[in-house]
C-alpha cells in the first residue's frame, strides 16, 4: 500500500508541473500510467486506486483499459476509454456515462495461428493476402446462437473498424429459413444502426 500512495504522489506532484507549465510546452502534458502485469496480480485494484485518488484531488484523468481478457470499463473483448471524475464505486464500478468501446471481439490479444512470415519471405513483388483488420460478411445460421454482437455506431461498411460500438446484444434463436435472428438487448426500441460485428464471444446461461 506504501507503494501505491508514493506513486499517487508522484503522479500528482507532476499534475501539477504540467498544469503550472505554459500550455504550449512540452511539459505541459499530465502523465501517462500503464499498469501491466500477470493475471490476478492486482493491475484493475490498482487502476481503480490511483483513479479515484486523482478524482478526489480535483482532477479528471481517463481510463483506458486495454484488458480484453476480463473487461473492466465495459464487457471482455473490447477496448475502452472513459473519463474519471469522481472516486469509483466499490459496487457500482466504473461509471458509464460516456465510455468510448472498440470492439475487439476475441479474449485473447492474438487470434489465428503461429506468427506471420515476413515480407521478406514473399516472392519478389507479392504482397501478404493475410489482413488482420479484414472484415468478412457473416450469414445467418446456427453459429449465431448464443453469441454477443457489438453493435457498431457506423453507418456505411467502411466505418465499422473505425467506429465505437453503441453496445451489445446476446442472440437467443436464430430462424434460418426466414433469416431473422432473436436477441436481447439492454434498452427497448430500434437498435441505433445495422452493422453487427461478430467475434468469439458465446454467453450460455447455466
Amino acid at each position: 500500500m506504501v507503494s501505491y500512495v508514493n506513486v499517487h504522489a508522484i503522479l500528482e506532484g507532476r499534475r501539477n508541473r504540467a498544469r503550472a507549465s505554459p500550455p504550449d510546452s512540452n511539459s505541459s502534458q499530465g502523465p501517462r500510467v500503464i499498469v501491466v502485469g500477470p493475471t490476478d496480480s492486482g493491475k484493475s485494484t490498482l487502476s481503480r486506486m490511483l483513479l479515484s485518488w486523482a478524482a478526489k484531488q480535483g482532477w479528471k484523468p481517463t481510463f483506458v483499459d486495454l484488458d480484453v481478457g476480463q473487461g473492466f470499463i465495459t464487457i471482455p473483448g473490447s477496448i475502452a476509454a472513459t473519463p474519471i471524475e469522481l472516486p469509483i464505486d466499490p459496487v457500482e464500478g466504473v461509471p458509464l456515462e460516456m465510455p468510448l468501446v472498440y470492439f475487439y471481439g476475441h479474449v485473447t490479444p492474438r487470434i489465428g495461428g503461429g506468427p506471420q512470415a515476413p515480407h521478406s519471405a514473399l516472392p519478389i513483388g507479392a504482397k501478404s493476402v493475410a489482413d488482420p483488420l479484414r472484415l468478412a460478411p457473416v450469414n445467418i445460421n446456427r453459429d449465431l446462437l448464443h453469441v454477443v454482437l457489438a453493435v457498431s455506431f457506423a453507418k456505411e461498411p467502411e466505418q465499422i473498424i473505425s467506429s465505437n460500438v453503441a453496445g451489445f446484444i446476446y442472440v437467443t434463436d436464430v430462424d434460418i429459413q426466414r433469416k431473422k435472428i432473436t436477441y436481447l438487448a439492454p434498452s427497448p426500441g430500434d437498435l441505433p444502426s445495422k452493422f453487427l460485428i461478430m467475434g468469439t464471444l458465446t454467453w450460455l446461461e447455466t
